[in-house]
């Protein structure tokens, strides 16, 4: 376990995008694991759980246990829902619209130098997709790399708007929301 965290926090360091840190994480810990048991004479007995436990890492991961592990070097630093962007900052961001014909989703992403991945604007109404667009992430810029991706509102078409930030496997990093037509505002974190 503690060598699958290690390499899949080091690889994004490297360079290595996220998305494939973890199946690469996965092959060297499912195959290391045994072939170092098998090298090192273990026990038979070891060697047969350390063929269970290298073999159980991938398939755990295909099972939907990539989603629960945290991403570990990408972080949201900000994020914020408005109106448009000018020069790389998000303008007439609020809580709540009265009535609005394009939302924009602006986060800032902390990602280690070197790293260029690809996450995902989900946007939701109500808890109901919407559409999943994909953004571009490079790391290296402390305050977090300023991606951004917009929402067509239709009129009438009130409710709870929410962007959340996920990695191509499905790890959520973060999100936030607002409340088109409605009395009620909330930003979630």
């Amino acid at each position: 376990f503690a060598s699958f965290v290690g390499w899949n926090a080091e690889l994004p360091m490297l360079g290595v995008p996220h998305h494939v840190s973890v199946w690469v994480s996965a092959l060297v810990v499912g195959l290391g694991i045994p072939l170092l048991n098998v090298l090192h004479h273990a026990a038979r007995a070891w060697r047969k759980w350390s063929l269970v436990a290298g073999a159980a890492v991938p398939v755990l991961l295909v099972l939907g246990g990539v989603a629960a592990i945290p991403p570990a070097p990408l972080r949201v630093v900000r994020a914020q829902i408005g109106t448009g962007v000018v020069e790389r900052e998000p303008v007439g961001v609020a809580a709540q619209f009265a009535s609005v014909k394009e939302l924009v989703c602006f986060t800032a992403i902390r990602a280690p130098r070197g790293l260029k991945d690809g996450l995902l604007h989900v946007w939701k109404r109500d808890g109901t997709l919407l559409q999943a667009l994909p953004v571009n992430v490079q790391g290296g810029r402390r305050a977090g790399f300023r991606t951004w991706s917009r929402m067509r509102v239709s009129p009438g078409a009130s409710g709870r708007y929410r962007c959340d930030v996920i990695t191509t496997l499905g790890q959520t990093l973060g999100g936030v929301s607002v409340e088109v037509g409605s009395a009620r505002a909330e930003v979630r974190r």
